[in-house]
């Protein structure tokens, strides 16, 4: 499969948060393998966003954030922990998001 933009229904947010249990080695009757073939169907047909992909800050603290949510999605920072991070306040932080990305910080987190 090609590489893609994808939007992240609930049920495919929940379906990968909960394989995350399992790890690489689960059990042939664990969660992770009754899951997979699903998801694997649900990611084929799913629609792509468009080959542009999301928008990125031009901000190299902003984009930092970005590339890290993009490398490892599963992180749970927080936008005030993003905040402290980078030395700003939470509400600075997600007011310079929307500014750069056109998105809110909430958005691209969901």
């Amino acid at each position: 499969m090609n590489g893609k933009v994808l939007p992240v229904e609930p049920l495919l947010r929940e379906l990968l948060k909960g394989m995350l249990h399992d790890g690489h080695d689960y059990e042939p009757g664990s969660r992770t393998a009754l899951a997979v073939p699903f998801l694997l169907k649900m990611l084929e047909e799913a629609p792509a966003l468009g080959e542009e992909g999301l928008p990125l800050p031009h901000d190299a603290k902003l984009l930092a954030i970005c590339e890290h949510m993009m490398t490892e999605p599963a992180t749970d920072y927080t936008l005030d922990r993003w905040a402290d991070e980078i030395g700003t306040s939470g509400r600075t932080l997600a007011r310079h998001f929307k500014e750069e990305t056109g998105m809110s910080f909430g958005h691209v987190l969901a």
